[in-house]
């Protein structure tokens, strides 16, 4: 679903209802603010959300999209039937500003069309990005632009690669780019671009949240909802580690030393802290305490 702004109502879903207040997502919705604030004074940037399905952060796309009604505003969320169709996203991103594509320099504008399907000519996809870049840096002339792109892991390999080559160029102009993943964004194509992760609510933001969508729930009711809510991405946070590093994780929640690791898993104690490392790095901690901590969350009571 694709859809064009220029600021003001009649917007469609991209400014569908939500919260007047994300709760937990001050830290996340300040860097957003802070992209916007940065392309009305004339310079660009981008940015990668990412976290676990479900975790939020389509909610921080409506809040930069509902924050930029003074930006020109192309959305797009990436879909998996189309994951497989080249610049099947590009299509999605840029045809409401098609008519701008006539503008380009004339390789750039055969690289355009034949990019989103009104072309039969071969194009290079350093072309397309090339042009693409200028028909943001066009369009930013008159007034500030806003790039979203929902449900990144879906998005097609070409558009991709496409997009990340126009995220690291934008700084120049006021064009601002966003992006929602489920994975870390550091390999490529987003390699060079910043990212923000999104964790899991605390409990107090969660027991806000339930608060302001369903004001008549119980106290008991909330509290194990949160509770509930918790254990669940405490669990989806461990299925991201491989077997090992589940071993690793379930000794070391024990408090047992690395040595003591290596004996029982007839691995070394160097691999046992590479391993530990890497559980650290996945679950967003750093000490064995805070490992224990996770691992009883996702034990059943």
């Amino acid at each position: 679903m694709t859809r064009w702004a220029r600021g003001g109502p009649g917007d469609g879903a991209a400014t569908a209802a939500a919260p007047t207040e994300l709760f937990g997502r001050r830290e996340e919705t300040a860097v957003l603010d802070g992209l916007l604030a940065q392309a009305r004074g004339g310079s660009g940037g981008a940015l990668v959300v990412w976290g676990e399905p479900g975790i939020g952060k389509s909610a921080l796309l409506r809040h930069v999209h509902g924050q930029a009604a003074d930006f020109v505003r192309l959305s797009h969320s990436a879909t998996r039937p189309e994951s497989d169709l080249a610049f099947a996203g590009l299509h999605g991103l840029l045809r409401p500003p098609a008519d701008r594509v006539e503008l380009l320099a004339t390789a750039q504008a055969a690289a355009v069309r034949t990019a989103l399907g009104l072309s039969g000519e071969p194009t290079d996809r350093l072309v397309v990005g090339a042009a693409v870049l200028s028909l943001l840096c066009g369009l930013a002339e008159r007034q500030p632009v806003l790039l979203v792109v929902d449900d990144r892991q879906w998005l097609d390999e070409a558009t991709a690669l496409c997009l990340g080559f126009v995220a690291r160029r934008v700084g120049a102009h006021p064009v601002v780019v966003v992006l929602a993943d489920h994975s870390d964004p550091a390999a490529r194509p987003w390699e060079g671009v910043a990212d923000v992760r999104v964790d899991a609510l605390s409990d107090e933001s969660a027991r806000q949240l339930v608060a302001a969508v369903a004001p008549l729930t119980d106290k008991a009711t909330t509290r194990n909802m949160v509770r509930d809510a918790g254990k669940a991405s405490d669990t989806r946070a461990m299925n991201r580690l491989t077997a090992q590093e589940q071993r690793v994780a379930q000794l070391a929640a024990e408090q047992l030393t690395d040595r003591e690791i290596g004996v029982q898993l007839r691995i070394s104690h160097r691999t046992v802290g590479h391993h530990l490392g890497n559980v650290f790095a996945k679950l967003g901690i750093n000490t064995r305490t805070e490992l224990s901590h996770l691992h009883a969350g996702c034990e059943p009571p």
